[in-house]
């Protein structure tokens, strides 16, 4: 499955066509929600102010606010660095890989009370060997429906994204 960027406005009309359906949505179906939109949103990076809208939907308020503020952070340093790239870009946040990943499932949901764990499993193929490992999103209610508010890096790769998506975004804002 190739990664194709698709314009904005058919982003965020695939969005607002998801939010009528978020209310009745099951934790795995907004966690594949989440990784269908940013796969046709070509987001691989920090999402920036025209792919963020497009995610906001499947994403808490605080998750949210915090990819805003990690995503200005990153563009700031990336001004101030004299190559122009940002020291703490981190690649894809959104599993444990930073190249992404080009497959995904959801596989196991287990809820605790308002909060539902999403174990996702991915493959990243575009190399050889391909690569498969094991996120956690943790998915809680807002507003009467799913919501991502963290992922859990599962991968342990020594390359790897390791701790949460909460934990590396609070890490690009002390890194200022």
């Amino acid at each position: 499955m190739k990664r194709r960027a698709m314009g904005v406005p058919v982003c965020l009309l695939l969005a607002l066509a998801a939010c009528g359906k978020l209310e009745d949505a099951t934790p795995a179906d907004v966690a594949m929600q989440l990784y269908v939109t940013l796969e046709v949103s070509g987001v691989q990076t920090v999402p920036d102010d025209r792919a963020r809208p497009g995610l906001q939907p499947y994403l808490s308020d605080s998750l949210y606010a915090l990819l805003i503020a990690a995503r200005r952070a990153r563009d700031a340093a990336a001004a101030s660095a004299p190559s122009g790239a940002a020291p703490n870009a981190e690649g894809d946040p959104f599993s444990s890989l930073p190249e992404g990943r080009n497959r995904y499932a959801a596989k196991t949901t287990l809820r605790r009370g308002d909060t539902a764990l999403v174990l996702m499993d991915f493959t990243y193929d575009a190399q050889k060997p391909a690569v498969s490992w094991s996120d956690t999103l943790v998915i809680t209610r807002q507003r009467g429906r799913h919501v991502v508010d963290d992922i859990r890096y599962g991968a342990g790769f020594e390359f790897a994204h390791q701790g949460t998506l909460r934990g590396m975004l609070r890490g690009m804002l002390q890194s200022r």
